[in-house]
């Protein structure tokens, strides 16, 4: 099988494969790069994993710091067990059948520290959604993107065939007029032969990029793209991008997570104060003896602090820490990513507006010229297929370009709005 022929089966496999697992009517409407990634907000399995575990961890903060439940007390006190009176409940002046309620207080420390630190963990709950939200985004985002650029890189190279199939022509007939060697149309061969690899490559990448975008959005991903947004708009001004580096979400999330280890500092030192429970029995004696009602009072003694508050309180400030410093390293590096991205964005922006109002109609007038010098005998097979080359790299160069353009823009955008998400 030909390489053309290759391409062309392979192209309606894939076409045959979108129909067959078209979810709706509305398959072959454009894909928009903000309609994948609502779509992968709303389907990605890891966000609703973050958003389950925030529900859990708010439900848990409404029970958090309340006192345990009461206890019920029942039993008998003072049973005889020999003598006359033996097993005797009513008999003997000291028995009684007792009933009572017991309640447990903790100190009121505890159970408010209890609480800041179960709101601290909704809250760090929240920011890990934000996170992990931010991150479905960007990754279909630049899935999007590498769907986009790849499928340019095919289209660029499927319109240069023509060009090298009229130099293979051109040598051939060349070579049957005596003007040209057998080896002029063997290079001419070659290169056409090159090109249908380096199509075939494309090819392939295309496809693998519909496939790593379909991970993200399923079906929809055998849609054909819409055009992409302006990537030379930003959402912010750079110098507003960069000084609001401390609300990207990670670092919220460190700062929901110091939050929640301060909070256990509060419960661990709440633990050095003392607990209390109160009891309220009835008993009921036997005839001709009073029934008695017994009022207690219970206080623990948290002795020897040194050896068992003490060292759990210093693990948690250690935690803290511990935390603190890894969001300082976390914002360096976010601080340092945001530079460069900001600076790869920038080239990006300046070199494909060069490619697209310079260097590529300059190549591809080139390769006209060339291809007309030839026909016309005034140009060489080996110069002509050179200048063909020429614009073939800088085609797939300009691919690479702008997806790199493209996936920069993409941080920056998805970046800012996750800084803001909730």
């Amino acid at each position: 099988m030909s390489a053309v022929r290759w391409i062309t089966w392979a192209s309606c496999l894939w076409a045959g494969l979108a129909a067959a697992a078209a979810p709706d009517p509305l398959t072959n409407e454009p894909l928009t790069i903000e309609a994948a990634v609502t779509e992968a907000n709303r389907s990605a399995p890891q966000l609703q994993a973050r958003l389950a575990a925030a529900d859990s961890a708010n439900a848990e903060a409404v029970a958090a710091g309340r006192l345990p439940a009461p206890e019920i007390i029942a039993g008998v006190e003072n049973l005889p067990v020999n003598g006359p009176d033996a097993w005797s409940v009513d008999r003997d002046f000291m028995t009684m059948r007792k009933v009572g309620v017991m309640q447990s207080f903790g100190n009121a420390h505890r159970r408010s520290a209890e609480r800041s630190m179960a709101q601290a963990r909704a809250v760090a709950a929240l920011t890990e959604a934000a996170q992990t939200r931010l991150d479905v985004s960007l990754s279909t985002a630049q899935a999007w993107i590498a769907v986009l650029t790849t499928e340019q890189a095919v289209q660029a190279l499927a319109a240069l065939q023509p060009n090298y199939e009229l130099q293979v022509t051109l040598a051939r007939n060349a070579l049957a007029n005596g003007r040209a060697a057998s080896a002029e149309l063997l290079e001419a061969q070659s290169s056409a032969a090159e090109l249908a690899d380096r199509l075939l490559v494309a090819h392939q990448q295309a496809l693998a990029a519909r496939a790593g975008l379909a991970r993200w959005i399923g079906t929809l991903a055998a849609r054909p793209l819409a055009p992409p947004p302006s990537f030379e708009v930003l959402p912010a001004s750079a110098s507003s991008l960069q000084a609001g580096v401390h609300r990207h979400a990670e670092l919220r999330a460190f700062d929901a997570r110091v939050a929640e280890a301060k909070a256990a500092i509060a419960v661990a030192t709440a633990d050095r104060r003392p607990d209390w429970s109160s009891e309220v029995s009835y008993g009921q004696r036997g005839p001709g003896y009073s029934n008695m009602v017994s009022v207690e009072v219970r206080v623990s003694l948290p002795l020897f602090a040194a050896s068992r508050a003490d060292p759990v309180i210093a693990a948690r400030r250690a935690t803290v820490r511990q935390l603190e410093a890894d969001r300082q390293a976390a914002f360096r590096m976010h601080t340092a990513e945001l530079a460069a991205t900001l600076a790869d964005w920038q080239a990006g922006r300046d070199r494909v507006a060069l490619y697209e109002q310079q260097r590529l109609p300059l190549a591809r007038a080139r390769s006209a010229a060339a291809l007309a010098g030839l026909a016309a005998g005034t140009t060489d097979a080996s110069t002509a297929l050179s200048v063909l080359g020429d614009q073939l790299n800088l085609e797939l160069s300009f691919a690479e370009i702008y997806g790199s353009y493209g996936r920069a823009w993409a941080y920056l955008n998805f970046l800012s709005t996750g800084s803001n998400a909730p």
